[in-house]
């Protein structure tokens, strides 16, 4: 039995760029809290947290 279509989902976003640290870092600096940078960086709180950790 084999199926005709794919079931699972692709991820929009994989891996933080670069450029997204560098964002993360001044942020960090500016006293703003994980939630605030997820915001504004379009990520989920948990993966800022993950990436400061």
């Amino acid at each position: 039995m084999s199926q005709s279509h794919c079931t699972t989902t692709s991820r929009r976003f994989k891996h933080i760029t670069v450029k997204e640290r560098y964002q993360i870092e001044i942020l960090l600096k500016e006293k703003k809290r994980p939630s605030e940078i997820a915001r504004l960086l379009g990520k989920h709180k948990r993966t800022i947290e993950r990436e400061i950790a």
